[in-house]
């Protein structure tokens, strides 16, 4: 079983550290049972896995857009082709890559099982594992490097930054990834806008922006997706 409780709410020191011990063991760990899900890596891969059903309950094949094939929970399947490859496979592609991007559901604890599962994987292919979290603002960056560096404590460093205000998720959710680069000595990179910045933009458009606002968020942006426009 996957050593961390990432289905408690709240982890106390001693399971945190336990944690910590424990990490080694899992860089051999396999596949979990997990629910039934699918998850995009980027624009080029797409996972999905799901757990043994209860009584009657009926596994579905899952769709891809602008596919037809079907897929079974557990594929990983390589875009735009469609085709379906091994964990090995996915990491060897991955590999050859200096930008992987990762996508999740917050709260889906089996997404972040895979998250770490993909990190370790890609440390023994990259000479340096860096992870830029999209969560983290720009501000905090000093308090995440003294968390990482082991110069402040977990509470004192979600404390400081305002976990709670920041994200607000579970931080045992996200706590593996950090322990992950962590132990491979790279860096975790804070990369969002100040959430005052995120905020004026829903209020007022770019448009409301001062100059020196506007230069704390992406340069180019695009809006023309239309399927992201829909959900949205």
């Amino acid at each position: 079983m996957f050593p961390y409780p990432l289905h408690n709410s709240r982890v106390n020191d001693r399971d945190r550290e336990s944690q910590e011990r424990r990490l080694g063991p899992l860089m051999n760990s396999v596949w979990l049972k997990r629910e039934c899900f699918f998850w995009a890596i980027g624009a080029v891969f797409l996972l999905a896995s799901c757990a043994p059903p209860p009584p009657l309950a009926i596994k579905k094949a899952g769709k891809i857009h602008g596919l037809e094939q079907s897929y079974k929970p557990g594929d990983i399947v390589q875009l735009p082709e469609g085709k379906v490859i091994s964990f090995t496979k996915l990491i060897d592609l991955l590999g050859q890559k200096e930008l992987v991007f990762i996508g999740e559901v917050h709260t889906d604890s089996d997404h972040h099982l895979i998250q770490t599962q993909i990190l370790q994987a890609l440390a023994t292919k990259w000479p340096r594992l860096d992870v830029a979290m999209e969560f983290l603002p720009v501000h905090v960056q000093e308090q995440v490097d003294r968390f990482m560096w082991g110069k402040s404590s977990e509470e004192e460093f979600l404390s400081k930054i305002n976990w709670n205000e920041i994200w607000g998720y579970p931080f045992h959710l996200y706590r593996p990834l950090f322990l992950v680069v962590k132990r491979e000595r790279g860096k975790i990179l804070a990369i969002n806008a100040p959430p005052k910045i995120v905020k004026k933009v829903a209020r007022k458009g770019l448009s409301g922006l001062r100059r020196d606002e506007r230069g704390l968020i992406a340069t180019e942006i695009d809006l023309s997706h239309p399927m992201h426009r829909q959900y949205l």
